[in-house]
C-alpha cells in the first residue's frame, strides 16, 4: 500500500533571528572595536589557539569599558534586537504593564579574533536567556556557525539510523548565514560551534548573553540584581554606567 500522511507539521521550531545594522554605524563600531581591543590583555581560547577574545575576564565588558558613543548606539541597538526577538518574534510577555524601558541586561560582551585555522568548539552559553554574534569583518575564507539539532543530541542512550533523505526533521545540525553588518540571535542553551577560518585575514565578531532584568510569569514574578549594585529598586543603565568610567 502507497500510504501518504493527510498533513505533517513541524512542531516547536527554534528561531534563529537576523538583525542588519546601520551602514555608517558598521563602519564606525569597527574602527571604535579596533582601539578597544588594544586597551585590555588578550585571552587564549582553551581549544583553539588561533582564536582570541578581549573583554572576556571577570568584570570586563566590552560597551561599559569604553566611552566612544558608538558603543552607546550599539548598546541601545542590541537591546531592540532582544525585545524584538523575544517579545516579536517569540511571543513572550517580557515586561510588565508599567515598565518603559527594555527588561534585559547584557551580562556581558565581548570581541573574537579568530585567526587561520582557528575556530570555536561545541558549547553553549550559561545563565542566559538570548545570545548573539555580531560580525564585524568576516572576510572570504571565514568559518560559519553551526547550531546542534538538540531532537538528535539526546543525553541518553538512544536509537540511531542512517539517512534515507535530508528533511527538516532529520539534521544534526544547521549553519548560520554569518555575513558582515548582521547579528544573529538564539536560545542560549543551543549547541553551537564555528567552522575553521580558511582566508588570510582575521575572522572579527562580537558576542553577547542577554538576561531579564524581571521575570514576568504570572503571580510569581522575580528579579535579577546585578551583584554589584547596592540600589535594588534603580537600576543603572548604561549611560550612566559610563559616567561612572
Amino acid at each position: 500500500m502507497n500510504v501518504k500522511p493527510d498533513l505533517v507539521e513541524s512542531i516547536f521550531p527554534i528561531p534563529l533571528a537576523y538583525y542588519k545594522y546601520p551602514d555608517d554605524k558598521h563602519e564606525e563600531l569597527k574602527v571604535a572595536v579596533r582601539k578597544a581591543i588594544k586597551r585590555v590583555q588578550p585571552g587564549q581560547n582553551e581549544s583553539s589557539p588561533d582564536l582570541v577574545h578581549f573583554y572576556q575576564h571577570t568584570r570586563e565588558h566590552l560597551l561599559y569599558d569604553n566611552d566612544d558613543p558608538i558603543f552607546q548606539h550599539f548598546h541601545d541597538w542590541l537591546e531592540d534586537c532582544y525585545r524584538n526577538m523575544t517579545e516579536d518574534v517569540m511571543g513572550y510577555k517580557m515586561t510588565l504593564d508599567n515598565m518603559s524601558k527594555t527588561n534585559c541586561y547584557i551580562t556581558d560582551c565581548w570581541v573574537n579574533v579568530t585567526k587561520t585555522g582557528g575556530g570555536q568548539s561545541m558549547h553553549y552559553h550559561v545563565n542566559s536567556f538570548i545570545s548573539g554574534t555580531y560580525y564585524l569583518q568576516m572576510p572570504e575564507g571565514s568559518g560559519s556557525i553551526h547550531f546542534s539539532n538538540p531532537a538528535q543530541s539526546p543525553n541518553q542512550p538512544c536509537l540511531g539510523f542512517g539517512k534515507r533523505e535530508i528533511t527538516a526533521f532529520n539534521p544534526m545540525e544547521v549553519s548560520g548565514k554569518c555575513e558582515e553588518q548582521m547579528l544573529i540571535l538564539w536560545p542560549s542553551h543551543i549547541i553551537h560551534q564555528t567552522g575553521l577560518t580558511r582566508g588570510d585575514e582575521n575572522r572579527v565578531s562580537i558576542s553577547m548573553n542577554f538576561l531579564p532584568k524581571e521575570f514576568v510569569g504570572g503571580a510569581y514574578n522575580f528579579k535579577i540584581i546585578k551583584s554589584d549594585s547596592e540600589d535594588t529598586e534603580n537600576y543603572r543603565t548604561s549611560t550612566q554606567l559610563l559616567d561612572e568610567n
